[in-house]
């Protein structure tokens, strides 16, 4: 068994015209297999990101308010056959990554997978927090997050973003 050791977390630039009150649509992507909510007009990156089992091709779906100036995405890779995913790795990753402190972690299931949630302190580019919710489903590795500086594990804008997502092969919602 090959180890995957994660860490990737794209926190790509997605600019999107806002409003203090935005309005919330679903969106549906038909190659990562879900639909979520997001506030105005999606964007989506693609790129390719080597790692310890070979090449990933990351997919980053996500919108932006102005005010208050908040990003919500949706992250997916396919984890190669035969690999394993360490979700206790993937936090370290983004810590790494974004010079971040944990602040609070916590195991959750939805559609009968286990997952972990985790909220991260960053000081760059600007003070804040990262809320994500991660788990693997199908061999696809899921990141639902929401990046902001008031932004909170618990805040109604983060729990609606993350129960807005479905994956569209069951449709569930999730529960603790």
């Amino acid at each position: 068994m090959r180890f995957f050791r994660p860490g990737l977390l794209l926190l790509g630039v997605l600019a999107v015209a806002g409003c203090s009150n935005p309005r919330f649509e679903p969106h549906t992507d038909a190659d990562g297999k879900f639909t979520a909510n997001f506030p105005g007009k999606v964007k989506t990156e693609t790129r390719s990101q080597p790692s310890e089992v070979g090449m990933l091709t990351l997919k980053m779906v996500g919108a932006e308010t102005r005010r208050p100036n908040v990003a919500y995405m949706v992250g997916y890779f396919d984890i190669p056959r035969g690999a394993f995913y360490d979700f206790d790795k993937a936090t370290e990753g983004v810590k790494k990554n974004n010079q971040a402190t944990v602040t609070e972690s916590r195991d959750f299931k939805a559609w009968g997978v286990s997952g972990r949630e985790v909220q991260f302190a960053i000081e760059k580019p600007k003070k804040g927090n990262i809320c994500l919710r991660m788990f693997i489903h199908d061999n696809r590795m899921y990141q639902v997050m929401v990046v902001g500086a008031n932004v909170t594990l618990s805040s109604s804008q983060v729990q609606e973003f993350f129960n807005s997502f479905k994956l569209n092969s069951t449709q569930a919602t999730p529960t603790r």
